[in-house]
C-alpha cells in the first residue's frame, strides 16, 4: 500500500513538472496559428517553420479519416484536432482526411528554432473536446465559432489569438491526461535543465557560457551540455541564441525602441553581430521585421 502511494505521489509530482515546463516553452506567444485567410501577403511573412495543423470543429459536426486512426472520427462544434508534421514538415499521420461545411482550419508555427522541440513531442494526431477541457475551453471556441461567423473588425487577428489559446490549452490537457504519451514530454521535465532554462529566460543579456550553465545545474561541463543537447535538440549556445532572437523580435515590436536598444537588452554589445544573427535565424533583418510588425494588425472586415 505505501510502495503504491509513494508512486503515485512521484508520478503526480512528475506530471505537475512536466506541465510547467510546458508552459515555460509556450509561455511568450512562442506558438502562433495561422487560421486560413487570414495572411493577406504570404510574401511579407517572417520565416515560419510549420509543426502541425488546426482544425476546429465550426456550427456543424465533420468526420475524420485515415488508415491510421482506425474507425472514423466525429467531431462536433467546439471539437479541436492537432495534427503534428514530422522533422521534414510532412503529415506523421499521413493520409488523415477532415470532411465538414464549417471547418476553421489553421497552421501552428514557431518563430526561431522552436519548432523542433515539438516536432519531438507532438504525437502523430489527438483530440480535445469540450466536454473533457472544460468550461475555460468551452467558451473560447464558443467565442472562435462566433467570430468566423461575423463581420467584427479584426476577425482575423482575433482569430489567430483565440487559436494560439486554445491551443496551449489543448496541448497542456493532452499532457495531464495522457499516462501512455507522457514520455513524449519528459525532455522538458529536468529539473537541472529547466533550472537553468529558467535562468536563461530571465536574463537573456547574461554572458552565458557552458561553464556558468553547468555550475546552475550543478554539473559538469561535458554532462551538462550532452544532456543538455540530449533534452532541446540543440547545443545550449545555439538554444540561447534562438531565444534572443525570439526575445528580440517580440522587442521590435515597441516603437521606442531602438535596433541598437533592442541589440543590447538581449547581450549583443556588438550591432552588426546582432544583425547577422537575426538575418540568419529569422530570414529579414530587424528593420524589417520591425517594417512588417508595425502593418500585421490591420482592420480586417472580412478574410
Amino acid at each position: 500500500m505505501y510502495t503504491e502511494l509513494k508512486s503515485a505521489l512521484v508520478k503526480r509530482h512528475h506530471r505537475d513538472d512536466l506541465i510547467r515546463s510546458l508552459e515555460t516553452l509556450l509561455d511568450l506567444s512562442l506558438v502562433h496559428v495561422d487560421i486560413q485567410g487570414t495572411d493577406n501577403d504570404e510574401h511579407q511573412t517572417p520565416a515560419r517553420q510549420y509543426c502541425g495543423l488546426f482544425h476546429l470543429a465550426g456550427m456543424h459536426a465533420c468526420q475524420v479519416h485515415g488508415s491510421s486512426i482506425g474507425a472514423p472520427i466525429r467531431l462536433e462544434p467546439g471539437d479541436l484536432l492537432i495534427a503534428s508534421f514530422d522533422a521534414h514538415g510532412d503529415l506523421k499521420a499521413i493520409d488523415l482526411q477532415l470532411s465538414g461545411p464549417s471547418l476553421i482550419r489553421g497552421r501552428l508555427y514557431f518563430t526561431g528554432g522552436w519548432h523542433r522541440q515539438f516536432h519531438e513531442v507532438l504525437p502523430p494526431w489527438f483530440v480535445i473536446r469540450p466536454g473533457d477541457a472544460g468550461d475555460v475551453y468551452r467558451r473560447l471556441s464558443n467565442a472562435m465559432i462566433e467570430v468566423s461567423q461575423s463581420n467584427i473588425t479584426g476577425r482575423g487577428v482575433i482569430l489567430n489569438k483565440l487559436a494560439e489559446i486554445l491551443f496551449t490549452i489543448a496541448i497542456c490537457h493532452y499532457a495531464k491526461r495522457s499516462d501512455a504519451n507522457l514520455g513524449l514530454f519528459t525532455a522538458f521535465s529536468d529539473r537541472r535543465i529547466s533550472k537553468v532554462l529558467n535562468a536563461i529566460h530571465e536574463d537573456p543579456s547574461r554572458s552565458w557560457n557552458v561553464q556558468t550553465m553547468a555550475a546552475l545545474a550543478c554539473m559538469s561541463r561535458s554532462s551538462f551540455t550532452q544532456r543538455f543537447t540530449q533534452l532541446m535538440k540543440m547545443p545550449p549556445g545555439q538554444y540561447i541564441t534562438y531565444w534572443r532572437m525570439h526575445m528580440a523580435e517580440r522587442l521590435l515590436q515597441d516603437p521606442r525602441l531602438s535596433v541598437a536598444d533592442v541589440s543590447e537588452q538581449v547581450g549583443y554589445a556588438s550591432k552588426a553581430a546582432f544583425y547577422r544573427l537575426f538575418k540568419r535565424i529569422q530570414g529579414m533583418c530587424p528593420g524589417e521585421m520591425r517594417a512588417i510588425r508595425s502593418t500585421s494588425t490591420p482592420t480586417q472586415e472580412t478574410l
